[in-house]
C-alpha cells in the first residue's frame, strides 16, 4: 500500500510514472521542474538542488515519502538531486493549500513521493542508460530495475537504481576563471545508488498493511568557484567533497476501514538514520587539511517517529471529519576535526 496526501485539492500537480519516463526524468528535482508553478536551482555552497513552489523554499514546502516526512534535524536541508524516480508510481504536488493533518510546515505546499506497487502476478523492468558530453566522451550511466509480485490479497517487490556521472562539460564559449579551467567542471561527479524493498498484506475487507525499507547512498564533488578570484580572497575558497550522502528509513504502514460508509484509521510509523560526511581541504588538490578553513564534519542523525490519523464519514456522506496525532523525535549527532585535531 501507498500513502497519499492532499496534493491535488487546490490547484496541485500530480506526475505520474509514465511522465516521469517519457521526459526522462530520473531525479526528484528533474522531475519537479514538469510542474506548473515549481522552480528548480542548484543553491548555496553545498553543491545541492532546492525546489521553490511559488517562491516558497524546502524551509515552507515539506518532503513526504509515502506520507512520512523527509527532513534532517539539524537544518533540514534536503538536497533533492540525490532522490531517483524508477520506485514511484507518482510524484504529488500540492501548492498553497496543504492539510495540517499531513503535518507541520506546509506554508507553500507539499511535496509527497508515492512508491509504486506491483499490479501484475510477476512484473519486471530494467533499463540501462549511458549520457556523453558535447564531445562525445562518456559522461555517466543510470541503470535501474523494477521487479515484484501482485497477488490476491499481499503483494512483494525491489527497485533499485545506480546513478553515476564523472563530470559535466562546460560550453565552449566559457572564459577561464582563476581556479576553473576550459573544458570539464572540477568536481563535478557525483555517484547514488538507492533500493527500496516492500511486501504488504491486502484484506479483502480493505484493510492494507505494508512494511518498507529504503537505503540511499551517495557521493558527491562540489565544484569550486569558476569565476576571476582576486587574489587577497584565494585563501577563502571552499574545496569541499561529500564522500558520503546516505540515508536509511524503515516505515510501517496500515489502513483499517472501521465501517461501512468509507470511515478508516490509518497509522503510520518509521524511524530514518542520515549519515552525511563533508570534507574541506586546503586547495584544488584536497590533500591537506593544514588551514583553518579545512575540517572533516560528520553528521550521524537518527529520527524516530509516527502518526495516527481517523477519517470518519459522516452518514449520509455529508462529510468527512478528519483528525490526526503525530510525534517525532529527532537526535541530532555531529563530530567535526580541524587540523587534523578532533
Amino acid at each position: 500500500m501507498t500513502a497519499s496526501v492532499g496534493a491535488n485539492l487546490f490547484g496541485g500537480a500530480t506526475l505520474a510514472q509514465p511522465e516521469l519516463r517519457n521526459f526522462n526524468r530520473d531525479t526528484l528535482d528533474d522531475a519537479l521542474a514538469l510542474a506548473p508553478g515549481v522552480t528548480v536551482s542548484a543553491v548555496g555552497a553545498r553543491n545541492e538542488t532546492d525546489v521553490w513552489i511559488r517562491g516558497f523554499d524546502r524551509w515552507r514546502v515539506p518532503l513526504y515519502q509515502d506520507g512520512i516526512p523527509i527532513y534532517l534535524p539539524v537544518d533540514d536541508r534536503i538536497d533533492f538531486s540525490r532522490f531517483t524516480t524508477v520506485d514511484l508510481a507518482a510524484i504529488e504536488v500540492s501548492k498553497g493549500f496543504a492539510s495540517v493533518i499531513d503535518g507541520p510546515g506546509a506554508m507553500g505546499g507539499e511535496i509527497n513521493l508515492v512508491s509504486r506497487i506491483a499490479s501484475k502476478p510477476f512484473e519486471a523492468e530494467g533499463r540501462v542508460g549511458m549520457t556523453s558530453d558535447s564531445t562525445g566522451r562518456y559522461q555517466g550511466s543510470t541503470d535501474d530495475l523494477f521487479i515484484g509480485s501482485r497477488q490476491t490479497h499481499w503483494f512483494v517487490q525491489g527497485a533499485g537504481s545506480f546513478t553515476t556521472q564523472n563530470h559535466f562539460r562546460l560550453a565552449s564559449g566559457y572564459s577561464p576563471g582563476t581556479i576553473q579551467g576550459a573544458g570539464d567542471r572540477i568536481d563535478s561527479s557525483h555517484r547514488d545508488y538507492k533500493i527500496n524493498l516492500k511486501a504488504g498484506y491486502l484484506a479483502a475487507g480493505g484493510a492494507a498493511y505494508s512494511i518498507n525499507f529504503i537505503d540511499q547512498v551517495g557521493k558527491k564533488g562540489n565544484p569550486p568557484v569558476d569565476g576571476i578570484v582576486p587574489a587577497s580572497f584565494l585563501r577563502t575558497v571552499k574545496y569541499w567533497t561529500w564522500p558520503a550522502w546516505d540515508k536509511k528509513s524503515v516505515y510501517w504502514l496500515s489502513k483499517n476501514p472501521i465501517d461501512r460508509r468509507g470511515s478508516f484509521v490509518k497509522t503510520r510509523l518509521y524511524y530514518d538514520r542520515f549519515f552525511n560526511q563533508l570534507d574541506s581541504y586546503d586547495s584544488i588538490t584536497e590533500n591537506t587539511q593544514n588551514t583553518p578553513k579545512s575540517f572533516d564534519s560528520t553528521y550521524d542523525d537518527r529520527a524516530a517517529g509516527g502518526s495516527l490519523e481517523l477519517d470518519e464519514v459522516l452518514p449520509g456522506q455529508a462529510d468527512t471529519v478528519r483528525a490526526a496525532i503525530l510525534y517525532r523525535a529527532d537526535q541530532h549527532n555531529e563530530m567535526e576535526s580541524t587540523r587534523n585535531a578532533p
